[in-house]
């Protein structure tokens, strides 16, 4: 006859959290089945991106119609119009490519790249004033109003670039969010002031580089404001 087994005197002991496993069991069971949208394919991205692209151009040349053309367009030498048009054209691509680079990994580049190309971007836009004869054409008073209606005006040409490509590039960021906006402002803002050379005939390099220029600044700075809609 075989001894008797000991008996285990934990055997009786209830499992404290028995009930709270039999709830949490019974919630899973029953909780609806979550549907996640897939996530867009690279060409829809592209889309997308050349879609604001596209439309940031035709908003501005709205705006600027409506503002009006300088006089002087016509009797304008090609190559200093072709500078001070193409130079900040160029800082707005750069700004442009260093916000949406993807990078090795695919998450963008490096902070330091994006803003090595943000001082680029800044230095090709000042390229656009050399040709003006004079560093202020017309000291004073007057230099200050227009000074401030160029800055307003590009205000208003920087506003719908920026807004299309922040829409654009919603949660799109992994990395350095803050520069990588920073620079999509920058870009609007260099694009802003390509428009301003068919809008304002002052020939002063200060004018230019204060009354055009001065939202390419202020539109890194917005554009840091609002990366919390593009980080992912």
């Amino acid at each position: 006859m075989s001894a008797r087994e000991p008996r285990d005197p934990l055997a009786e002991v209830e499992d404290p959290f028995a009930a709270e496993l039999r709830t949490m069991a019974l919630t899973e069971r029953h909780r609806p089945v979550e549907s996640w949208s897939p996530s867009p394919t690279r060409a829809a991205v592209s889309r997308r991106h050349w879609g604001a692209l596209v439309a940031a151009l035709l908003v501005d040349s709205a705006l600027l119609l409506a503002m009006g053309v300088r006089p002087d367009l016509g009797a304008v030498s090609h190559p200093a119009l072709g500078l001070a048009i193409g130079a900040p054209l160029a800082g707005a691509v750069i700004a442009l490519r260093a916000s949406s680079a993807r990078g090795g990994l695919g998450v963008g580049t490096s902070p330091s790249w994006v803003l090595g190309s943000l001082l680029l971007a800044l230095g090709a836009f000042a390229l656009s004033a050399l040709p003006h004869a004079h560093m202020v054409q017309e000291p004073g008073a007057h230099f200050v109003d227009a000074t401030a209606a160029c800055i307003m005006g590009t205000a208003l040409l920087t506003v719908g670039p920026l807004t299309l490509g922040v829409a654009a590039f919603r949660r799109a960021f992994a990395s350095s969010a803050l520069l990588r906006t920073a620079a999509l402002g920058a870009a609007s803002g260099a694009f802003a002031a390509a428009a301003m050379a068919l809008r304002c005939g002052i020939d002063g390099r200060a004018h230019v580089w204060i009354g055009h220029g001065t939202f390419i600044v202020a539109g890194a700075g917005i554009g840091a404001v609002l990366s919390r809609w593009t980080r992912a």
